[in-house]
Parts: C-alpha cells; sequence; structure tokens
C-alpha cells in the first residue's frame, strides 16, 4: 500500500500527456483504504476559485460560501476536488502537488490530528483557501 507521500510523488510524475487523456478519472493523493472512514465529505469546485463549499454529512447536504474551510480537531474529511473547466490546473496542499486534468476530479482524504491549519491554492489562478483547524472539546474532555 503507497503512504500519502508516495502517492503524491506518483501523481506528480505522470506525464502531462496521460493526465490529459483520462476523464473524470479519480486519483487519490491518500491511499483510499477501508479502513478511512469520513466524517464528512466536501466538494469544490475551481471553476468558482474553490469558493462555493458542497458538504454531505450524514446523508445531508448542504452548500455554504466562506474565505476558508472550517474541520474540527480529530476529524476525517474526504475532499473532492473538481476541475469543470478546459485547462489542466495544479493545486498544492501545503507543500503536496496534485495535477488535475481539464474536466476530471481527484479524492483527497484528509485526517486532522493537530490544530495545524493547511493550505490550498491554486497554482494558475492563485486562489488560496485555507482549512482551518478548530479544536474539538468532546476530544479533549476523553483524553483528559
Amino acid at each position: 500500500m503507497l503512504t500519502r507521500r508516495e502517492a503524491i510523488v506518483l501523481i506528480g510524475a505522470l506525464p502531462a500527456g496521460a493526465a490529459l487523456a483520462s476523464e473524470f478519472k479519480s486519483y487519490s493523493v491518500a491511499a483510499v483504504t477501508d479502513t478511512f472512514t469520513a466524517d464528512r465529505e466536501l466538494t469544490l469546485t475551481l471553476s468558482d476559485n474553490l469558493q462555493t463549499q458542497n458538504w454531505i454529512y450524514e446523508g445531508q447536504r448542504y452548500s455554504e460560501e466562506r474565505p476558508s474551510i472550517v474541520v474540527h480537531e480529530g476529524e476525517c474529511v474526504r475532499v473532492t476536488l473538481v476541475n469543470d473547466t478546459s485547462v489542466a490546473q495544479v493545486l498544492t496542499l501545503d507543500q503536496d502537488r496534485i495535477a488535475l486534468a481539464a474536466h476530471s476530479h481527484v479524492i483527497v482524504d484528509l485526517s486532522f490530528d493537530s490544530l495545524r491549519s493547511r493550505t490550498l491554492r491554486n497554482a494558475n489562478t492563485a486562489a488560496i483557501r485555507v482549512i482551518e483547524v478548530r479544536p474539538s472539546y468532546q476530544l479533549h474532555a476523553l483524553v483528559g
């Protein structure tokens, strides 16, 4: 099984032609396994500069527009990044590079075990979204 870092390196090493040839093929930056259980799912589209956040939580769908993405400490989130534009896009999640072919998507499984915020950047449009991690007081009450 690939580690998250190995998967990202593998995706970055894909030739541009191979990445462009696949329509709606899902590349997972973090190896999607049966052990990963998402607390919530988030879909972000590149055509609106990652502004609209479409969430699925316990079967309910809702949409919001915020300057940052807010998650809670200890939460696992499955993020689907959709490139609904006609050009290839390159995103970075902190220092990790995610290449998206035109009209494709990628699924990224993220676990937020610390309060460290993360940054999602679109290199083509200079759009930046901060993933803000808020403390989970229930998690600290169980530990303490």
